[in-house]
């Protein structure tokens, strides 16, 4: 507009035009003698300093989507193919349900396929953006040459610059073609416009970064010389962008990692356990303590845990391995300890087969009056190696990588006391050791396919029958 272009031109219009039509006379409302202007006002040092910022900057994005995003999703592409391969291989001979779905990795790999195949396109779109990019600028370096050289002797030095400078004619032809695509490419953009270098290039290399999809060239296909039988025309075809195919590969990345948690939840059998709150206002709750242990399932094996259990003649309450919690609840203005046995599955022998547990095994320490437990903790090694397989020969007896010590450890607050009242306001902090292998525990049944269990507490008949009372020495 400053230079007295008429409305509605642009710049791709005005170079476009000033090839076709010359440099000499203005022509269409001013047009060329509005580019002489333009181009008399460059100096060669600016032209120069222009063209290798933008051709660094070109360079700079091409290397930045190679190393960023083509490079890890190639990497993507070869993990998810053979993540492919491993789930259909897996539903093939295995029956039962796979972690992973063969159809969610089947999804996986077209996506990531899509984005490599976008950010190729993406690439291809950048490097032809650089070669149009560098084509004008050298026809852009002659017509600044042919401005200054306007007006001068046929033998100056201004006309040998600009002869010199003269691009083969096939670059010439190269930048009116991309100029002519570049106004396909305002026709099909009427509703979004475009920036103003990328209708001077003919490329809208923009849409792949912030639309949904983007614009591609389709040209029409030619024999060697040139000529066109397929009757068909120049269109630009829309094609999803690097930002759609990233949001894409994100989201079924998303649904390929949530499916194998939900499998495992949906799979893995629950067990809910409550267990009795302490009802002391005055004093914090004490948090249970967990432990496991190898079991022992043969009478005369040793070096593991065999619990004593009331009413066991037929030895039904023995198990390969125990969880064993230990909680802190209070009773009759007392502090008992519970202890509770976890069996794992049990194995039936008459279905050769796994059978759920159908109870848990429960006894109690009462500590004497003014004591209360602070903290609790399991002592000792559950002779679980790496190195081999833990268990007992319930045949042979013999036992591979036996237990070590076992205990129970409590961390009292202790008040001194005299005919079962305190005499002393002083709380002296005890460290007890219990030995509980010796304690009769007392099986509690679970109805079949229970999910939620809540631990029973001390009642009267448990003191009068039930309980150890721990003393202090």
């Amino acid at each position: 507009r400053d230079y007295g272009v008429g409305e509605g031109a642009t710049a791709r219009s005005e170079i476009l035009g000033m090839i076709l039509t010359g440099s000499g006379k203005a022509n269409r409302d001013g047009s060329s003698g509005a580019m002489n202007q333009f181009f008399g006002s460059l100096s060669d040092q600016a032209l120069q300093r222009i063209s290798k910022t933008t051709e660094a900057g070109a360079a700079a994005v091409e290397s930045k989507i190679r190393s960023s995003v083509l490079g890890p999703a190639q990497a993507l592409l070869y993990a998810a193919s053979e993540m492919y391969g491993l789930a259909k291989a897996t539903s093939a001979w295995n029956t039962y349900p796979a972690i992973i779905s063969h159809i969610t990795a089947l999804d996986l790999r077209r996506s990531v396929e899509a984005l490599c195949l976008v950010t190729e396109q993406c690439l291809a779109q950048l490097v032809l953006c650089r070669h149009h990019l560098r084509d004008l600028l050298r026809w852009v370096s002659w017509s600044l040459a042919c401005v200054k050289a306007e007006g001068t002797a046929l033998d100056s030095l201004e006309r040998q610059s600009a002869r010199t400078k003269r691009p083969p004619q096939i670059v010439i032809d190269r930048v009116s073609s991309f100029l002519s695509d570049g106004g396909l490419l305002e026709s099909n953009n009427s509703s979004n416009k475009c920036n103003e270098t990328e209708t001077v290039l003919g490329i809208h290399i923009s849409d792949y970064f912030f639309n949904e999809t983007a614009k591609l060239l389709k040209r029409p296909r030619t024999i060697s010389s040139g000529l066109n039988f397929s009757n068909e025309e120049c269109h630009y075809v829309e094609t999803p962008s690097l930002k759609a195919a990233l949001g894409e590969a994100h989201d079924t990345f998303i649904q390929f990692f949530s499916d194998p948690c939900e499998h495992l939840s949906q799979t893995v059998n629950r067990l809910e356990i409550t267990f009795p709150t302490t009802h002391d206002d005055h004093e914090d709750n004490v948090s249970p303590a967990i432990h496991k242990r190898f079991g022992l399932e043969g009478d005369t094996s040793t070096g593991g845990f065999r619990p004593i259990v009331k009413d066991d003649e037929d030895g039904m309450f023995r198990s390969r391995h125990w969880m064993i919690a230990a909680c802190k609840t209070a009773f009759d203005s007392g502090c008992v300890i519970q202890i509770v046995l976890f069996p794992s599955a049990m194995h039936h022998d008459e279905f050769n087969e796994l059978v759920e547990p159908s109870f848990y095994l429960t006894a109690f320490i009462s500590l004497p009056h003014g004591c209360s437990g602070k903290e609790i903790f399991f002592y000792g090694d559950d002779g679980n190696s790496s190195l081999s397989v833990v268990g007992d020969d319930r045949y042979s007896g013999e036992v591979i990588c036996p237990e070590g010590r076992q205990a129970l450890g409590l961390l009292v607050n202790a008040r001194e006391q005299e005919n079962g009242e305190n005499i002393s306001t002083n709380i002296s902090e005890e460290l007890w050791i219990i030995n509980y292998d010796n304690l009769v525990f007392t099986a509690v049944s679970i109805e079949e396919g229970e999910s939620k269990i809540e631990i029973e507490g001390p009642t009267k008949e448990d003191f009068r029958a039930k309980i150890v009372f721990a003393k202090k020495r």
